[in-house]
């Protein structure tokens, strides 16, 4: 089953949040890319009660955490209401990885200690553009994923994975798919995706489908998998196409 997410109108808010990690690197390289994701970096010994815990996800709709599994449980454990995505180190990835996935959280372990910060930068940023992105198509069906999409797309799953993929002129559908099945390991099924689409004015409702229907095939997707798609219009996209697959899994 697949279906479009119904059009929001609303603004999301987005903070940054890093314990015990040296953030400096990726929060330049975060304010290079956008000046509205908020930003702050602490130790642990600054965030001991709930009272120095809570006010950091006030007003927010997606809250990036951002270092050790055992540095971050305190943290998600005094928040309740945005959606909370906790960023691991590989190197961290086998400590106590699971008591973080019986909390209110979606995990994003890192691929490769060397280039964290520009994956997790690209992270932050992907979803930040999905999610605040505005039509460009007056009278478009221009459907943008919404906090309240993703978060419930994922509340069984504990991990989450995020494939990108862009293509260009007549073969670019088939090239970007080629792309996104190399990095997906089949082995890990998959129950629950998002999918963001986004490209010029020209696209059409077919491609749509085709892309939709071809990700149904893919070998870490489950026949009952319920997949939700967003699409928005780029007019600076030309004959190109970028498609973001957000991946929900119960294992990292």
């Amino acid at each position: 089953m697949f279906e479009a997410i119904s059009e929001s109108q609303v603004s999301s808010n987005i903070k940054v949040v890093s314990i015990n990690f040296d953030s400096d690197k990726l929060f330049q390289a975060i304010r290079h890319k956008s000046d509205k994701i908020k930003l702050e970096s602490y130790k642990s010994s600054d965030l001991q009660n709930n009272s120095q815990i809570q006010p950091l996800a006030e007003d927010e709709d997606i809250l990036f955490l951002i270092g050790k599994p055992d540095d971050l449980l305190s943290c998600i454990k005094a928040i309740s209401e945005p959606m909370i995505i906790s960023c691991i180190l590989p190197e961290f990835s086998n400590q106590d990885l699971s008591r973080l996935e019986q909390e209110n959280n979606s995990i994003y372990v890192l691929n490769n200690t060397q280039t964290a910060e520009s994956e997790i930068c690209e992270l932050i940023f992907r979803i930040h553009q999905h999610i605040t992105e505005e039509s460009t198509k007056e009278g478009s069906a221009n459907v943008i994923i919404d906090v309240i999409d993703l978060k419930g797309a994922f509340k069984d799953a504990p991990y989450i994975k995020a494939i990108s993929a862009a293509g260009y002129g007549e073969n670019k559908i088939q090239d970007i798919l080629e792309t996104i099945t190399s990095q997906c390991n089949s082995e890990i099924k998959s129950n629950s995706i998002v999918v963001s689409i986004v490209a010029d004015e020209n696209l059409e409702l077919g491609e749509v489908f085709e892309i939709m229907e071809t990700i149904y095939t893919l070998d870490f997707v489950n026949e009952d998998a319920t997949i939700l798609f967003g699409t928005s219009f780029n007019k600076d996209m030309e004959d190109s196409l970028s498609i973001t697959l957000y991946i929900g899994q119960d294992k990292p």
